[in-house]
This record gives structure tokens, sequence and C-alpha cells, in this order.
């Protein structure tokens, strides 16, 4: 039980942080990590250490937020939930146009296939090195290297629009 409890400890926000952004939305990440860690909890004893326990834990979270998502057929698209604590000396003008541009992001990782996103989560947000993302994919280096290049460039295609529209209205 100690182990659990340190491996709770260790990765239940880098659990919660991924399946967050590949669900979109709070409840759907709680859920998915309470499912995550009932399943480690229950497989931990089979754990053979063939990879790193972190490529092991984000295999989990992934493969539950894919099934997940293949269940609903639907992908989910939700707003930025809170604002970042503020500097005074920011301006309200400056305070909207990042909140705007962190929410048209968001909405944007939203609009990829659910496998660029991932591989955008893992490597841009959850910072894994390539290697990791291949064994939590269970894919090739070089698939990786292609969905995240292709990935990036939807993305900018997709934020492109929105940015050149958001910079012709003066806030």
């Amino acid at each position: 039980m100690a182990d659990f409890d340190a491996l709770f400890d260790e990765y239940s926000d880098k659990v919660y942080g991924l399946a967050y952004r590949l669900m979109g939305n709070r409840d759907d990440a709680m859920d998915i990590s309470q499912e995550v860690f009932v399943k480690i909890f229950r497989n931990l004893k089979a754990f053979k250490g063939e990879s790193a326990m972190a490529t092991w834990i984000y295999r989990i979270v992934y493969n539950t937020c894919m099934d997940e998502l293949r269940r609903r057929k639907i992908k989910q698209v939700s707003i930025v939930d809170k604002p970042d604590l503020v500097d005074d000396n920011i301006s309200v003008e400056e305070i909207y146009e990042a909140d705007e541009r962190k929410k048209a992001v968001h909405n944007a990782l939203y609009k990829l296939d659910d496998d660029q996103r991932a591989v955008i989560v893992m490597r841009d947000i959850q910072g894994l090195s390539y290697e990791e993302i291949a064994d939590v994919l269970q894919c090739p280096l070089g698939t990786v290297k292609s969905r995240l290049s292709r990935a990036r460039l939807n993305l900018k295609e997709i934020l492109k629009d929105y940015m050149e529209l958001f910079d012709e209205v003066d806030v």
C-alpha cells in the first residue's frame, strides 16, 4: 500500500494534467484520473519494469482517455476554467487578449484528431521525450516525430485564421 501511496503522490498531478488536456474538461479529467489509479492499484504487482514507471502510467492514461473518447465518438471542447492570477501592472486589455489567446489555443487543440492532440500534449505541454511518447503510444519514433510535425502544422493553421481575425479587432 505504501508503494501505491508514493506513486499517487508522485503522479497524481501528472495523470490529471494529461487527462485534462486530452479530455478537455475538469470533470472528465477527474473521472479518468480516478479510473487510472484504480487500474494502477489493480495492476501494480504485474508491472514488470520493461519500461519506466512514468511511461507505463502515461500509457494507462492515454489508453483510458482514448477508450472514453471512442465510446463517446465526440470531441470535447471547453474553455479555460479560470483565469490566471494577474499582475497589477497589466492592463485589462492585456488580460483580455491573453485570455482570448489561451482560449483559442485550448479550443484549437480539440480541433486536432486524437492522435495529433496526444503527441502535442505529451511533448509540448507535459514535456515527455520523443522516446517516451513512442513507448506510451507503442509506435516507432519516426511516427511520433511525423505526427508531431503534422500536428504542429495543423495547429498553426487552425490558429492562423483566429489570430488574423483577433489582430483585426481593436480591443
